[in-house]
């Protein structure tokens, strides 16, 4: 930024330039932040309410409160909860499917003992 000692508005000018410059960034910022939102509500509006209704919530100061804690909790038990199940059910599941094993194989030895008992030698010419 150059300054002209003989012209005392120049400088003056000079500001005036940039901010109208930055002004016309931050309208443009502003229009596509804008058409960003509206995009979204068209193509997700209950996704977008969810997240305007946390943004409220969490500008309310309800970050650090009960409702938040027991919310936090809950969630965690809905996390938590499924996972452990999940583990111990794939646990019972191996031991299962080694007993499964066993039974089919035993199942497989009877059959082929009936059907070996069954079958008669052709008579030798």
């Amino acid at each position: 930024m150059m300054i002209k000692v003989d012209d005392p508005l120049a400088p003056v000018a000079e500001v005036l330039g940039l901010v109208a410059e930055r002004i016309s960034a931050g309208r443009n910022r502003v229009i596509d932040l804008r058409d960003a939102v509206t995009r979204e509500l068209e193509l997700h509006p209950f996704r977008t309410l969810a997240v305007a209704a946390g943004a409220g919530y969490l500008l309310a100061g309800g970050l650090f409160s009960r409702l938040t804690l027991r919310f936090i909790s809950f969630g965690a038990r809905l996390v938590v909860l499924p996972v452990i199940a999940a583990e111990l059910a794939g646990g019972r599941r191996e031991d299962d499917e080694d007993d499964d094993e066993d039974a089919s194989s035993h199942r497989h030895n009877q059959r082929r003992a009936r059907s070996a008992s069954t079958i008669t030698p052709e008579p030798q010419t």
